[in-house]
């Protein structure tokens, strides 16, 4: 026996869009959703909407199945980078002007030593 290979077209070929397009516009025009300041509302308008005319026009509406995850640590990233990278940073804030901070030739070369180091670290 030959297997055979059957190609079934997704869900969203057969779809009505123009059907869905004029009765989304339909409902929505029937309620309040343009008289309304109230975005609550409007998004419970415009979510009636939705849900209401996927069916009759065969769209169908899902939830995405991928989960978001955080990224992950990088392997090189340890304790000492995470303190050198304070360290730096808080060099840093002692010479920003936009904190009224005073540059001084000292603060911006213990800054630039503080730099170096969390780059030599990470």
């Amino acid at each position: 026996m030959k297997p055979t290979h059957t190609l079934n077209p997704a869900s969203g070929w057969d779809a009505n869009w123009t059907t869905w397009n004029i009765s989304v516009k339909e409902t929505i025009s029937s309620r309040e959703f343009y008289s309304t300041a109230n975005p609550e509302l409007k998004y419970l308008i415009f979510h009636e909407a939705l849900n209401a005319t996927t069916k009759p026009s065969n769209i169908f509406l899902a939830k995405s199945s991928r989960k978001i995850h955080a990224e992950p640590a990088s392997p090189w990233w340890n304790e000492d980078c995470r303190k050198a990278a304070a360290i730096a940073k808080k060099a840093r804030r002692v010479i920003d002007p936009n904190r009224g901070r005073i540059i001084c030739t000292s603060n911006i070369s213990t800054w630039k030593e503080k730099e170096n180091f969390k780059n030599r670290t990470s």
